[in-house]
């Protein structure tokens, strides 16, 4: 009797479960869902039982068509992971699944399918990653999503052929900024910076990325080559007279460039040629665009 029991308490709580629970026969077929299923997929119990498991993927997710969940079920192992499901009103939603295989008293396997909704989770965490490699102000990528640039740079096997596998960092530091927050605010200045922003990242290839490293100062990579052309028009474009508090202001850019392998292997190094070439081109007075000079030993 006591075990009666414990089997209709359990029973009720899988039956109640916030979470969506689905038990799926070695076809594929769902055999039993609980409230959670129906709540979560908009179906009666009686429209989901008796339909196939992977047909509840959202149809905007073609792809997933043949997911890994679908492997798992075939081989009738565990598995976890985030799926998309279709909801109600044709809208779809995350779903984190954890599967597990459980023998019947006949020896047969069904798989135990239990969902939970995690979409607001994953938005908020996918908020997060941009924020932490996204500038709120100019929309450029952060000094993070740079290093996330140059870990995935070093990462590359050894034997890639260094000459196909050429790019540059571009090194950009602003000249004549500093006086559009002494005269207008830093307002005024935050106005200029995204202008200037988005000159910049008008100017790029398809092929490169942008970054603002703090205050005015900001790094482009730029695989390839051509790296030096591409300095010569986000200088040019860059010095075009700017609208800011209703009066024309004249912001220019002092570049440096590093290129790799030519100046160096080694991004970090890199870098730090492409900033002392950058501080050759601002003692000019003028800005510009200066290639480094300290070529790489052999």
């Amino acid at each position: 009797a006591r075990a009666q029991s414990v089997a209709d308490t359990l029973s009720q709580a899988v039956s109640q479960a916030e979470a969506a629970v689905y038990i799926v026969d070695n076809t594929g077929t769902i055999t039993y869902v609980n409230t959670g299923a129906a709540r979560a997929s908009g179906f009666a119990p009686e429209a989901l039982i008796g339909r196939k498991y992977a047909s509840l993927y959202a149809s905007a997710f073609a792809a997933e068509r043949r997911h890994a969940l679908d492997d798992a079920l075939s081989a009738r192992q565990r598995w976890t992971g985030i799926v998309s499901r279709a909801g109600t009103g044709g809208k779809s939603y995350l779903a984190e699944v954890v599967i597990n295989p459980i023998a019947a008293a006949n020896g047969e396997i069904n798989m135990v399918c239990v969902e939970s909704d995690v979409t607001v989770r994953e938005l908020e965490a996918a908020r997060m990653r941009r924020a932490l490699t996204t500038d709120p102000l100019t929309g450029l990528g952060t000094r993070g999503a740079f290093n996330q640039v140059i870990a995935e740079l070093k990462a590359r096997p050894s034997a890639t052929n260094l000459a196909q596998a050429q790019f540059s960092i571009l090194f950009l530091d602003l000249d004549g900024f500093k006086p559009i927050n002494d005269l207008f605010g830093h307002d005024a200045g935050d106005e200029a910076l995204r202008a200037l922003a988005e000159r910049i990242r008008a100017t790029l290839r398809s092929e490169d990325s942008a970054f603002r490293f703090g205050g005015d100062e900001f790094v482009v990579i730029a695989p390839g080559g051509g790296s030096e052309a591409l300095a010569h028009r986000i200088h040019a474009r860059t010095k075009e007279p700017l609208k800011v508090n209703k009066r024309l202001v004249n912001v220019g850019v002092s570049i440096g460039i590093a290129r790799f392998p030519e100046h160096s292997a080694d991004v970090e190094l890199l870098l730090k040629l492409a900033d002392q070439a950058m501080y050759e081109s601002k003692s000019t007075g003028t800005g510009g665009v200066t290639v480094a000079r300290v070529l790489r030993s052999h």
